[in-house]
């Protein structure tokens, strides 16, 4: 008989890591997902990463340094050839 691998509350981080785009809209930056995708691309608003295909996702971290200062965010500057 196989033992199956049981889940617990305390094995889950107890901050996700990821957000996705509805929580993103929802609760960190309620506008329309046109006006987010023009801010990402202003630079306004941070990156999301692609996880795989048709998952795409915010780090907590980088929502919680843009929710720190909103009007002061700025990407922070890429390693030239990345």
């Amino acid at each position: 008989m196989k033992t199956r691998y049981k889940s617990t509350s305390s094995h889950r981080p107890s901050n996700p890591r990821f957000v996705r785009q509805p929580t993103v809209l929802c609760e960190w930056n309620p506008v329309s997902p046109a006006t987010l995708w023009r801010q990402i691309q202003a630079g306004k608003f941070p990156k999301p990463l692609k996880l795989s295909i048709g998952v795409t996702a915010w780090r907590l971290t980088d929502l919680e340094a843009w929710a720190s200062d909103p009007a002061g965010f700025a990407l922070p500057p890429r390693a030239v050839g990345k």
